[in-house]
């Protein structure tokens, strides 16, 4: 199992506990209308039904290690990111010296092909000279 599918799974599955729990507050807390909790934001309690502490210490619990976890694959996230800019960096180098390598290769290749048409012109001019001297000799 990879790694993405391990965080996957926790995940889910600290989902379903925390939504089994609320469910199981909500059923208990609902099984008749006079257990209703009307004055929930009362600032004594601070939202948290005291006839419960138990469900709202495994829910902290559970929300803890959910945002540990969390915690974590952002940590794997950010090295993972962290990784691929250094790559990116490695490679824009190596792009330019492979730029300049080409464009060195470049001018060396242009002044051949400009020394080989010159070269070639010259050897023609020559054979050219020859003949016409050849020709010279021969017909006087």
């Amino acid at each position: 199992m990879s790694g993405k599918e391990y965080y996957k799974n926790l995940v889910n599955n600290n989902k379903n506990d925390i939504s089994n729990i609320l469910s199981e507050e909500i059923d208990h807390k609902y099984d008749d209308e006079d257990n209703l909790d009307t004055d929930w934001t009362n600032s004594n309690n601070n939202g948290i039904n005291p006839n419960y502490p138990d469900l709202h210490t495994s829910s902290l619990n559970i929300l803890e290690s959910t945002v540990s976890q969390l915690k974590n694959i952002g940590y794997g996230i950010q090295s993972e990111a962290r990784l691929h800019l250094d790559m990116l960096g490695d490679m824009n180098n190596s792009m330019g010296s492979t730029g300049r390598r080409i464009k060195i290769t470049q001018r060396v290749l242009n002044r051949l092909t400009e020394m080989a048409s010159t070269t070639t012109l010259c050897l023609i001019a020559m054979v050219l000279f020859i003949l016409l001297i050849l020709q010279w000799v021969i017909l006087f």
